[in-house]
């Protein structure tokens, strides 16, 4: 392994278990970046005319400040021109990230000037969330600093998990590694699909560390030979069959395939996946010269004649417990058992509790992760200075929820537990793994106070401040202030892992708290800092339980315009679609959940809004107004109140469905218009349905709009129907009631259209109003009056 030496930029080669403490860079390339090459034989006033060397020499500089001598960059610690060493560094990349003291991600589109939770924030969209390779530089250490443009600290992986979970869908908890994770591959996979490599091989070499495999690198096999070498290695170790819950991407033309997905973008859609329930009585599988050899719980599926069946996988949702289904079909002679995958873009759910009986031995043709080990001390070393004016106290306690079995047996036989002292003189505190310590603190002159808590829980550090908390406190109201970290409200401080916070003094006077990692393995320095300003305030973005996978069918002239209220968790998944998540009303609210609002560049209708709903867990709202008048001139929040304000005296035809599994909810508005010049009468009709996920697929619904313009001059056209997914049922009758609404600006009538479902003996609810609108001087009201 080389290292950079941080005061003389230059390269030293360190064997085996001899590397000493350093510190890592994560970033993404640029133009004229320093290689091994340049470090070895360029003079120093050659590589600073390189635009690289700025970058290199800031993390060189930084890393010094640290106390780190040495440093790893891939750029210039790597030599590529040796196909043999680029292939042991590619191999080592993400121990090389796990034994580094520190990580620091490097971010030149992002600016320290804005605020990284904001829904558009070039912290959330910049490149680095993007690339292949960062994905496992984010996982692999257990310490990244993230830095703008300029060098300036942004913050760490501890104090923007939130931030990070919302922009890549890893979990905080997977991101701190808070106790023992089984995380499925198939959920592994999803991180990596949306992201992108320079290389198209590098897409499969760059997860070889996450899932704890080697494989020699061999550029030029292509994007499809690599994925396939690496899904190969993973089954040698592990039984976890949600590696075969994968779905083509969209317009793919093969109609079979194997049970190998071709890249990592077949996972886009399996974030929610568990690993295979050991519980089902799993037995191995391995690849044979006939195919993957491999036995399913499986169903023949009714009227269809080419002896395709349903394979269940063994793994199911996370949220919700269905199991997963794929559709296997015979092929080739029957006594050889051989089968291929049929409709492979998607994967059917079925209900938890049920399975088929037995199994069935298989030959799927085309075609043990190791946890990752921890090397951190059992006990961390905290080093702590005096705060100029404050008289403090330390106490160490245990907390007693985090306790194993064991520690609890070493404690009984321990003693009691130890009391540090005052905090007048430079102190160094032992704080092992599961016990945390409060720090207390008093002012001598103004009587201010507060309580500091820092502790281990999983060989992750967490803290807190607590205001009006400290030196003075009674013994039973420290008890008090120790059970709210542990027992109470803020339970949450150990399981999120803050190592960034501040909170008011009151006034302008702020406490300022961080927790940074020293050269030392296991050391740890606490920063207490009292200055004058705004506490910086930590929004936490929790993700939403409902969410809807939208797809359009729209004209080409209009655009998504936006999504409100603004969703945090937007995200487009790579197909034309995008999920909108939701949160749940109470039943009997006339509240929608959001409002997805369509623009166009041309003539009108101008614009088209969507609205969407959850309610009460079983039921389903949607409603559509085309063309609002004077809407194009107002924001999107003043449709939304506006449209929220009328409703209910308005009753503008939402329509209401309990959900019961396997319902439809449906709503078409129609709107006519007259061209001024050529007085070409045409028809705008959108026409939107949604319902409850039947396949695998991101969110707990789906919906899908489809808006259309056609001219009247010929045979008038009823608005086209969707199709719905598999499993959804058939469409019950429909039936038409027409609205009369008065356009201002023409004088004839406009026919607005509800077409409700309708079925009985089914128990469909609709809610509909068949009179029509009275005028009114109300501005808001005549905006929304031609819908």
């Amino acid at each position: 392994m080389h290292l950079l030496n941080t005061y003389t930029l230059n390269l030293f080669e360190f064997p085996g278990n001899h590397v000493p403490p350093y510190a890592i860079l994560s970033h993404t390339w640029g133009k004229e970046e320093i290689t091994f090459q340049d470090i070895q034989s360029s003079s120093r006033d050659a590589l600073r005319r390189k635009a690289g060397f700025s970058k290199l020499q800031s993390c060189c500089n930084l890393a010094r400040a640290h106390g780190f001598e040495y440093v790893w960059i891939d750029t210039c610690c790597i030599n590529k021109d040796s196909s043999a060493e680029l292939s042991e560094a590619i191999n080592s990349m993400y121990r090389y990230y796990q034994d580094a003291e520190v990580c620091y991600a490097y971010l030149p589109d992002v600016s320290r000037d804005e605020d990284p939770r904001t829904i558009n924030s070039s912290f959330r969209n910049c490149k680095w969330f993007t690339r292949g390779w960062t994905l496992q530089e984010l996982l692999a250490p257990a310490i990244v600093i993230f830095f703008d443009v300029d060098w300036v600290e942004i913050g760490t992986k501890s104090s923007l998990q939130d931030v990070i979970e919302a922009v890549t869908g890893i979990p905080c908890n997977v991101l701190l590694d808070n106790g023992p994770q089984r995380i499925s591959i198939a959920t592994k996979m999803s991180w990596a699909a949306m992201r992108e490599t320079t290389r198209a091989e590098d897409r499969a070499y760059c997860l070889m560390g996450i899932f704890g495999v080697h494989m020699p690198t061999l550029y030029g096999e292509g994007e499809y030979n690599a994925f396939i070498r690496l899904q190969l290695e993973i089954i040698k170790f592990s039984h976890d069959r949600s590696i075969f819950a994968w779905k083509a991407a969209e317009g793919d033309t093969e109609m079979t395939r194997g049970l190998l997905a071709k890249s990592p973008y077949e996972f886009r859609h399996s974030g929610n996946v568990r690993i295979s329930d050991d519980n089902c009585g799993i037995t191995p599988f391995s690849m044979t010269n006939m195919g993957l050899h491999i036995e399913f719980p499986m169903l023949p599926v009714q009227d269809e004649l080419d002896d395709v069946f349903l394979a269940f996988l063994d793994c199911r949702l996370e949220k919700g417990g269905e199991q997963l289904c794929i559709h296997l079909k015979r092929a080739g002679h029957p006594d050889q058992n051989q089968f291929v995958r049929c409709w492979p873009d998607e994967i059917e759910l079925k209900h938890a509790s049920w399975r088929p009986p037995g199994t069935m031995s298989v030959y799927a043709v085309h075609g043990a992760e190791a946890r990752r080990k921890k090397g951190a001390a059992k006990t961390c070393t905290f080093n702590l200075k005096p705060l100029h004016g404050f008289a403090g106290l330390a106490i160490q306690q245990k907390s007693y929820i985090w306790q194993s079995t064991e520690e609890r047996e070493q404690e009984h036989q321990g003693g009691e537990i130890p009391f540090w002292g005052g905090l007048d003189r430079d102190l160094k505190l032992f704080v092992s793994n599961g016990s945390d310590i409060t720090l207390l603190f008093l002012h001598e002159a103004t009587g201010e106070k507060f309580g500091v808590i820092v502790g281990v829980h999983n060989m992750h550090i967490f803290s807190d401040i607590a205001i009006d908390a400290g030196l003075g406190m009674s013994p039973l109201e420290h008890e008090l202030l120790k059970q709210s970290y542990t027992l109470g409200n803020r339970r949450h401080v150990p399981e999120r892992g803050w190592d960034r916070v501040s909170r008011s003094l009151g006034g302008e006077r702020l406490v300022s708290l961080a927790i940074r990692k020293t050269v030392k393995p296991g050391e740890y320095d606490i920063d207490i800092d009292i200055t004058h300003g705004q506490p910086l305030t930590i929004r936490q973005l929790v993700p939403l339980e409902y969410g809807f996978l939208v797809k359009t069918d729209l004209p080409p002239s209009y655009r998504l315009k936006d999504v409100y209220p603004p969703d945090v968790f937007l995200q487009t998944q790579g197909d034309p679609d995008m999920l909108v998540n939701v949160y749940a009303h109470d039943e009997g609210s006339l509240k929608f959940s959001r409002m997805i609002l369509f623009e166009s560049s041309l003539g009108r209708p101008r614009q088209v809004a969507v609205f969407l709903g959850i309610y009460g867990r079983s039921q389903i709202r949607t409603d559509v107004i085309i063309d609002p008048e004077k809407s194009s001139s107002q924001s999107d929040e003043w449709i939304w109140s506006a449209y929220h304000q009328f409703k209910e005296r308005w009753k503008m035809g939402s329509n209401l469905l309990h959900d019961d599994g396997a319902g439809l909810s449906r709503c078409s508005k129609v709107k006519k218009y007259r061209r001024d010049k050529t007085r070409q009468e045409f028809r705008a009709t959108c026409t939107v349905v949604a319902g409850r996920r039947a396949t695998l697929q991101p969110g707990s619904h789906w919906a899908h709009i489809d808006f259309k313009l056609s001219s009247l001059a010929g045979v008038e056209e009823r608005p086209s129907i969707p199709k719905t997914p598999t499993l959804a049922p058939p469409p019950p009758p429909l039936s038409t009631y027409t609205l009369h609404a008065v356009d201002e600006n023409h004088t004839h009538s406009s026919l607005l259209e509800n077409e409700v479902l309708r079925s009985s003996p089914e128990p469909w609810s609709t809610a509909g109003d068949a009179s029509g609108f009275s005028s009114s001087n109300l501005a808001l009201e005549s905006d929304f009056q031609a819908c």
